[in-house]
């Protein structure tokens, strides 16, 4: 059981009521090696210790490292809080795994061998038991209704996944919503295959607001995945790394702290970012100052707007941090006494939304 634990998170027992904080290798302390530092010209700052030579100071503003990608060991199990499945397939995820040897490291999700396989799908309370092959043979026929723009079931539309809008046509489905899509395509489908598109979708997305969430997103996750359901199953829902996501980001970390030239402050509010005179000056909410040549910022868009840009943000990124990430998943945890359990259901709730 990892000894460091992030202020992150909480983890509820029975009979033991919720605690705060979860453990977390990915916690760094001491949280600064850069308190007498405050005079020098970096060459690059980096705000933010998410999944993102010279002279480097990193800020970041949690406890430890991997933004909302890390991984907790409570208990002797593995749980991870985000950004869990790897493959292949994500070249640049996979590259940088190759490079620190760690693509030997995929494991895959455990199954439960000779035992039947259901899924259950409640929409407003109309229940069905599917086998999962049946389950799977609608979800793919719904998907490439719902993804076939192009009479190519999304090829045409985007025949090169890495590079989304090199077919500038493509361009008219980013002003489709995933609700006008499914307006489209509702009459070519049964009640069964929109509720688990709609559960499917959600997963993806995070947000059952489907008016609000945009169809070119889907379509290129389709796409990023082989066209097919099978692919996009197996791309985010399969592979995990056998020591955790937080164990990847270290091993970032600790080549950078290798170098010598790498300095960092965690737990620490980045209060206002001033380019000017070929210069970028950052200063924090202890009233620090740091200078760098460049700057690299991976602040999350929902706390973007909390730091001070001079010059400031164009309109459009503004909006955007005005408007917020549309993503609103959470993510809980369940350690059963039934360790052999194997569920998957896809339910409408009263509000309408669908749980995966």
């Amino acid at each position: 059981m990892s000894e460091k634990k992030t202020a992150e998170g909480h983890e509820y027992k029975v009979g033991g009521g919720i605690s705060n904080g979860l453990p977390c290798n990915g916690v760094i302390t001491p949280a600064s090696n850069s308190a007498q530092v405050t005079s020098k010209t970096f060459d690059t700052i980096i705000i933010g210790a998410g999944f993102a030579g010279h002279h480097v100071l990193l800020l970041e503003g949690r406890d430890r490292i991997g933004g909302r990608t890390w991984t907790s060991n409570v208990d002797g199990h593995l749980y991870e809080m985000g950004g869990t499945w790897i493959h292949w397939e994500q070249p640049h995820v996979y590259r940088e795994m190759a490079r620190y040897n760690l693509h030997r490291d995929f494991v895959a999700t455990s199954d439960v061998p000779d035992q039947p396989r259901s899924v259950l799908v409640d929409d407003d309370g109309e229940k069905q038991q599917l086998s999962l092959e049946t389950f799977d043979k609608l979800a793919d026929a719904a998907f490439k209704i719902y993804c076939n723009v192009d009479g190519e079931e999304g090829k045409m539309a985007i025949p090169f996944p890495h590079d989304s809008l090199r077919n500038l046509d493509a361009r008219a489905y980013e002003s489709l919503s995933v609700n006008d899509r499914l307006n489209q395509v509702r009459g070519s489908l049964t009640k069964t295959q929109i509720c688990i598109l709609k559960g499917s979708i959600e997963g993806i997305v995070g947000n059952e607001d489907f008016d609000n969430v945009g169809f070119f997103d889907v379509l290129r996750w389709w796409a990023l995945s082989g066209y097919s359901t099978s692919g996009l199953y197996e791309f985010t829902e399969v592979y995990k790394i056998k020591e955790g996501q937080t164990h990847f980001a270290l091993q970032f970390f600790k080549e950078a702290v290798q170098s010598r030239k790498f300095y960092y402050i965690f737990k620490t509010r980045v209060e206002s970012v001033s380019d000017k005179n070929g210069s970028v000056t950052v200063t924090l909410g202890d009233g620090r100052h740091f200078r760098g040549r460049f700057l690299i910022s991976t602040v999350p868009l929902n706390v973007l707007r909390e730091v001070k840009f001079d010059p400031p943000l164009s309109e459009t990124r503004d909006e955007a941090a005005r408007i917020g990430q549309v993503h609103n998943g959470a993510l809980q945890d369940w350690r059963l006494r039934n360790s052999s359990l194997v569920c998957l259901a896809l339910s409408k709730g009263q509000n309408g939304d669908y749980a995966g």
